[in-house]
């Protein structure tokens, strides 16, 4: 039997700087506002996604076909598919794989999240 066994990891930027936060009195009430000069100024939203227009430029390698093979079973595009059921493998390269995505629009990137998951059998 094989088992899965999946990490989350999420790496704050370094000049990331929490939002300050202050409040004001409209005619409709009081609003909640944040400042920062690094945080945007718009929620923060995950746009490495090939439904927001994001791309994999490269990938260290894929399991079972070639590196230019995104589109594979296998591919760098299911790691930004948005399908938890599907995932990106590289052919083995261990620490030193990589996958290299373009953001759909320049961005204020302010983390970086992503799983690792490992195959086991038992």
């Amino acid at each position: 039997m094989i088992v899965y066994h999946s990490t989350q990891h999420r790496f704050p930027l370094a000049n990331y700087v929490n939002p300050t936060q202050f409040t004001s009195d409209t005619d409709s009430g009081t609003q909640t506002h944040y400042n920062s000069t690094v945080c945007p100024s718009s929620p923060l939203a995950n746009l490495a996604l090939l439904s927001k227009g994001a791309s994999v430029l490269s990938v260290s390698s894929n399991f079972g076909t070639s590196p230019s093979d995104v589109t594979s079973t296998y591919g760098g595009n299911k790691a930004i598919d948005e399908d938890p059921s599907t995932a990106w493998s590289s052919a083995g390269d261990g620490n030193d794989a990589f996958i290299t995505i373009s953001l759909p629009f320049p961005s204020n990137v302010v983390y970086v999240d992503f799983h690792t998951r490992t195959m086991v059998t038992s």
